[in-house]
């Protein structure tokens, strides 16, 4: 009786149940309809880093989610990012400014958010070409990172308070016994700004605790250092985004990669920097950052102009992770108060509280469910072709997921364990594979581990570890490797990789991409081989290097070694060089910066400072930067004034001792023309400087000395040889004299050719004496011809007696063959036949004897050595025939010629001759033999020797007996030797003797083949 009233008063509250979902549900299906018809608000969140960094995306959805609750109107979202820290936005910026004009072409944004101080930067460098007159609200981390920025108008927005001493002191008050700290910044600029602002803040800890702030070291060697930290060490995390590799890290990435192998607690002042394994710290919060960020953003979008919203600033939480709490053994009472502990561990109820909750009102639904299904049993097969189109739909549904997965540009893949082993079989995997590896799907599905065999094998082993890792850990993660395609090519590739856990946690498989990143790869290897470049000439330059702003202050620095500094680099980096420099040198270099940024063309500037106890001068080459800096390279050139001062000293010398010497001297460049005479010169050739410098000195110059003169300098001067020369010069009064030159080429100290130097003396005085003797020595010559001819004079009137007899007796015979009526005059012309060649023999002994006995002046002349003897021999054929001494010529055939004077060697010869002629006339008449030989004598010319059979000379006497006045024949006047060697000398030559193995001696002399004739 009860049952199917009740069943009749359900129906009604299922009905009025629907009808209450309805008017609940409605509003919300109809707003959106509502506010299509307006026009939305659109709003730009442009990040200067990765966008899928979990800081980053908070931020995004606390600015989404507040603007869509707190705007009245439609917010429309749009997104970019820079990813700046892992790619300097400088390589692609005005690609990137072209991409956003091309894409936002047409948009108009009622405010734009940036999220970190790089999207900042570029948004300020870039506004007028993309987003002129858009209101911008900023997010940066710290009050820091906007120095330097003009803001301009329509900016405003939110910076963290990173306060490091408030940070270092809540450190040290859970860490009493703390004697050492460890200051984490990261290499490049941005690390030294930190270190110095470090450095100024900690100054109060004065010696009490001991800083040190590690430099030049890679993430590994900062995991190993962290490791053996001794106990108490407190580590201050500040901010590693880049190492002394120049590897570029994100914030938490550099975190997790150095906290877990820490042997100290770490402390952070960001909450980017929050990973596991650091106890905690006072931060910067993100969400209260965002949260803050978002509000200026309704205020903008309300009509609220951003300058007349001041920047706002956010101060730092103390947050700590109570796991680390535990760790270190630090009790939560003694944290200050509103500290935020995460990490908590929660009962089963306030852990799964919305579970449970969720559950019963699952279990709730799926009873009204089935009232409904009964209520609606009638409609059971509408409901049914319902599901088929619902399968249909999911079965469309999963196959546009695969051409999804199949488009994806990398390989999708999916592994899971095989229960009671470590082993992970491949379950899925996208058939981008083929594109990118060349192995089929089947190929990587069939073989086990198929992925690991394709690895390269230098990375096999590490990428197997690291796999495992995260596979045990249950962390999700990122790997980079080398596979080896099916072509045999190697591709890096990056595998971002999740863990997928059971319902109790326990990893059973992994899922992820892999993607090709051999071209991101070659970009850093190529961007790492340019820095290592890029450093190492950095290193090598000696100079001192320093960017500042326009305004002049210190922003980075280059030093080869500290003590070239002024100041140490935390005392100046930071501060305008007015405050550190002297005023007057402050005040040249600024005006010098506003000429650079006036006129574009580096500036010069030298100055002096006092280093180290020293005034050291320097010179400062000033140029305009990138961007709104300028950069000064500054060398030391003490040692090049202190040399120039030094040159100008010693060359004042050189001219002070020049002009006081009693010589000619002068100086010529490396092109040969005279730079330089010293005043003695001017003086002696009575002209000016500018009148001989050059070639000018030339007209000077006698006309016949002219051209050999000017030879012998330009031969010198191609060989880079001293030289020596003698001419005539004219002096001061006209006269000409004679002037012996000697020239010494320069070098600098690295070898390189600089000109001559010279120095001159007057040798006329000499030149007249070397004259007078000439012609004494020839006198002497003549008079040894006459004596010798005297000598001979029996010889000589028995020599012309013959021929002129002779022709005595041809003359008479004529006469008496003309005195018959019947002449022969056959007869007779033999007759004068016979008169003419005799009087010819007679004419040539005359012209023999006129030749010795005449007085001239020297004339070489090209001569055959086998005729002068043979003259010889002829003039004294008579004398030798009466003293009965043979006369034996052993002449060389085809002799080359020599140059010299025929009469001065025949006299040579001949009181040769007559010597040996003396030597043996008390021996035997049979043994009376002259030998007279002429030959080649090699590296000496042409040899005559003059053997005799005597009795040969003493030892003591064979060089004394070309003494003057030195004779071995009692009437010898000792000059005839003598003479002989001044002559053989004077042709270039030499004379001496040696005594025969046997018996008597032999005279040498030799004459050069055809030296230059003489001028």
């Amino acid at each position: 009786m009860f049952s199917r009233p009740t069943r009749m008063s359900f129906v009604p509250a299922i009905s009025k149940l629907f009808l209450l979902v309805l008017m609940v549900a409605l509003p919300a299906l109809t707003a959106p309809l509502a506010s299509a018809a307006e026009t939305p608000k659109k709003v730009l969140i442009l990040s200067g880093v990765d966008p899928n960094l979990p800081s980053v995306i908070m931020v995004s959805e606390i600015f989404r989610s507040t603007l869509a609750k707190g705007s009245p109107a439609r917010v429309q979202f749009f997104s970019e990012a820079l990813d700046s820290l892992r790619i300097p936005d400088d390589k692609y910026d005005q690609e990137l400014v072209k991409l956003l004009q091309r894409k936002y072409e047409g948009e108009k944004f009622d405010l734009i958010f940036t999220i970190t101080q790089p999207a900042l930067k570029f948004l300020l460098k870039h506004k007028d070409e993309l987003f002129s007159d858009t209101p911008t609200v900023f997010f940066l981390n710290s009050e820091h990172d906007a120095d330097g920025f003009e803001l301009g108008r329509n900016v405003t927005g939110v910076q963290g308070g990173i306060e490091l001493k408030s940070a270092l002191d809540l450190a040290l008050s859970l860490h009493p016994g703390t004697r050492r700290v460890v200051v984490l910044r990261g290499a490049g600029f941005r690390g030294r700004f930190w270190e110095s602002l470090a450095r100024k803040e900690f100054q109060s800890y004065g010696t009490n605790l001991e800083f040190i702030y590690p430099t030049n070291l890679t993430i590994e060697a900062l995991r190993k250092d962290l490791g053996s930290l001794p106990q108490g060490t407190v580590v201050l995390f500040i901010s590693v985004l880049a190492d002394s590799a120049g590897h570029a890290y994100s914030l938490p990435e550099s975190v997790s990669l150095v906290a877990p192998s820490s042997s100290a607690p770490i402390y952070v002042v960001n909450q980017d920097a929050f990973q596991p394994g650091v106890v905690g710290g006072r931060m910067i919060s993100h969400e209260a950052l965002a949260k803050a960020a978002a509000e200026l953003g309704l205020r903008v979008l309300g009509g609220e102009k951003p300058q007349d919203i001041p920047p706002q600033n956010v101060s730092s939480v103390p947050i700590f992770d109570r796991r680390e709490l535990r760790r270190w053994g630090i009790d939560e009472a003694k944290l200050p108060p509103g500290s935020i502990v995460l990490f908590k561990e929660f009962t089963a109820w306030q852990l799964y509280k919305g579970r449970i909750i969720g559950a019963m009102t699952l279990i709730a639904l799926q009873a009204l469910g089935i009232i409904w299904l009964l209520f609606t049993q009638a409609k059971r097969r509408q409901a049914e072709q319902e599901n088929a189109r619902l399968a249909r739909l999911a079965e469309a549904e999963r196959k546009h997921l695969d051409e999804v997965v199949s488009n994806v540009p990398g390989i999708v893949w999916e592994a899971l364990s095989e229960p009671g082993t470590n082993k992970r079989t491949t379950t899925l995997v996208s058939e981008y594979v083929e594109k990118m590896l060349g192995y089929s799907v089947d190929e990587w599905l069939s073989t086990p581990g198929f992925a690991m065999t394709i690895v390269l094998e230098e990375d096999r082993e590490r990428a197997a570890r690291e796999t495992q890792a995260l596979f045990e850990r249950g962390q999700d993660g990122v790997l980079e490797f080398r596979w080896v395609t099916k072509d045999g090519r190697i591709l890096w590739v990056q595998s971002q990789a999740a863990v997928i856990c059971d319902e109790a946690g326990k990893p059973v498989g992994m899922r992820g991409v892999t993607m090709d990143i051999t071209a991101r790869k070659l970009a850093e290897e190529s961007l790492r081989q340019s820095n290592e470049r890029n450093q190492a000439i950095l290193r090598a330059i000696p100079d001192l290097m320093f960017l500042q702003s326009r305004e002049g202050t210190y922003l980075d620095y280059h030093a080869p070694e500290p003590q070239q500094l002024l100041l140490p680099s935390n005392v100046f980096l930071g501060k305008n060089m007015r405050e550190v420099l002297p005023p007057e040198l402050a005040k040249r270099l600024i005006s010098c910066f506003e000429r650079a940024e006036r006129t574009g063309e580096p500036q010069v500037l030298e100055y002096s400072l006092p280093i180290q106890g020293e005034e050291r001068w320097y010179e400062a080459r000033i140029v305009l930067s990138s961007g709104d800096k300028v950069l000064s390279i500054v060398r030391d050139v003490t040692d090049r004034r202190r040399a120039g001062e030094e040159l100008r000293q010693s060359e004042e010398r050189f001219r002070n001792m020049a002009d006081t010497a009693p010589i000619l001297i002068w100086i010529s460049g490396p092109d040969g023309l005279c730079t330089y005479f010293n005043q003695g010169w001017l003086e002696f050739t009575g002209r000016t400087l500018e009148q001989e410098l050059g070639d000018g000195w030339v007209e000077g110059v006698y006309s016949e000395d002219h051209a050999r003169c000017l030879e012998i300098y330009h031969s010198a001067y191609d060989r880079r040889q001293a030289f020596k020369m003698e001419y005539r010069l004219r002096r001061a009064d006209g006269v000409f004299c004679w002037i012996y030159d000697v020239g010494t080429p320069r070098f600098s100290s690295d070898g390189e050719f600089l000109g001559y130097i010279g120095s001159c003396i007057d040798i006329s005085e000499r030149k007249r004496a070397e004259l007078e003797m000439e012609q004494q020595r020839s006198e002497l010559a003549h008079l040894s011809r006459v004596t010798m001819l005297g000598e001979l004079s029996g010889s000589m009137a028995h020599e012309l007696n013959q021929p002129l007899t002779a022709i005595l007796s041809n003359a008479q015979a004529a006469q008496r063959f003309l005195a018959h009526d019947d002449v022969d005059l056959n007869e007779v012309r033999d007759i004068l036949s016979d008169i003419v060649k005799q009087d010819k023999r007679a004419g040539e002994v005359i012209h023999r004897l006129r030749l010795l006995l005449k007085k001239s002046t020297v004339e070489h002349q090209l001569l055959d050595l086998n005729d002068v003897v043979s003259e010889v021999l002829k003039l004294v054929r008579n004398d030798l025939l009466n003293q009965s001494v043979t006369g034996q010529m052993e002449l060389a055939p085809e002799l080359p010629d020599i140059v010299g004077d025929r009469v001065q060697l025949q006299q040579v010869v001949l009181n040769l001759v007559m010597n040996g002629c003396d030597a043996i006339a008390t021996g035997p008449s049979g043994d009376r033999k002259l030998i007279i030989r002429t030959g080649l004598n090699d590296g000496e010319g042409i040899c005559v020797s003059v053997a005799d059979q005597g009795v040969g000379l003493a030892p003591d006497n064979l060089e004394k007996v070309f003494e003057p006045f030195f004779s071995t024949k009692p009437h010898g006047m000792g000059l005839g030797l003598s003479v002989c060697r001044t002559i053989i000398m004077a042709h270039g030559g030499k004379l001496w003797a040696a005594n025969n193995a046997e018996r008597g001696a032999t005279f040498y002399f030799t004459i050069p083949v055809k030296p230059e004739l003489p001028s």
